[in-house]
């Protein structure tokens, strides 16, 4: 079951996979408590984003890239930020997670311009 309770498809469903694997028991007890909500991260990311529009000189976009907004997600929750998913990243223990890789996209220049 799932920590999160009905995540709404789209960023609150993705935000949810993402942090639910990071939550320790304690983090779930102070999210509890503090009544921290996939909405409220959401809306603390959009004002984010907005501070960082405003920031840029942007008006009416902002180009924020999922590992930013991953990062203000973890910081709402306050957990650590452990990159974007598929990652290598070394675990606590000094183990390296084999399952995750990084996707790297193969792409044949040439056949880009074949018509």
């Amino acid at each position: 079951m799932s920590f999160f309770k009905n995540p709404k498809p789209g960023m609150e469903k993705d935000t949810a996979e993402y942090i639910e694997p990071l939550l320790t028991e304690s983090d779930k007890s102070r999210i509890i408590k503090d009544n921290l909500t996939l909405k409220g991260c959401i809306e603390y990311c959009f004002k984010q984003g907005k501070k960082f529009e405003i920031k840029c000189g942007n008006t009416g976009f902002a180009p924020i890239t999922q590992e930013q907004h991953l990062k203000w997600c973890c910081k709402y929750f306050g957990i650590n930020y452990a990159g974007l998913p598929g990652e290598h990243k070394q675990a606590a223990n000094g183990a390296v997670n084999e399952d995750k890789k990084t996707n790297a996209l193969n792409l044949d220049i040439d056949g880009l311009f074949d018509f």
